[in-house]
């Protein structure tokens, strides 16, 4: 067999592997729109990987050129991790692609994520201001009854 023909096998077993076992874990689970989201990834280990991440529309595409790979066997496992956003309330597919050692990028993973409109909070200073508030009602109340 030769040099190039086994690299090609390993490279095909090694997404083979990983296909079958990859996973991607979302951060938060259900993101706001105020919210910075993170994904971990699942890759193959011992590699140099350049990751980019671009949203376009309702897509989310995160690239991962993993190159200068050292192959031991058992493939160890490692994880990439990309933050996004925040994004507007809606829909999004968010997909992941792994180019291994320069052989054409492959789908690793695609999910749905749903961001949800962020709920309106109050600054800590609003807090307080309202909490005064309420506290000089109740005072108010208390003195005209007691």
């Amino acid at each position: 067999m030769t040099k190039r023909a086994h690299k090609i096998l390993t490279v095909a077993l090694v997404l083979v592997a990983l296909r079958a076992e990859a996973a991607v874990t979302i951060t938060p689970a259900s993101p706001t729109s105020q919210d910075s989201i993170t994904a971990v990834i699942d890759v193959p280990g011992g590699c140099f990987a350049i990751i980019t991440t671009a949203v376009t529309g309702n897509s989310i595409r995160t690239d991962i050129v993993q190159q200068g790979c050292v192959v031991i066997q058992p493939i160890l496992p490692a994880q990439e991790s990309v933050r996004f956003g925040p994004l507007a309330p809606g829909t999004y597919t968010y997909d992941v692609y792994l180019d291994f050692e320069h052989t054409g990028p492959v789908l690793l993973s695609r999910q749905t994520i749903v961001v949800a409109r962020a709920v309106p909070s109050l600054s800590e200073l609003g807090l307080i201001i309202l909490a005064m508030s309420l506290a000089g009602v109740a005072c108010f109340a208390l003195g005209k009854n007691g």
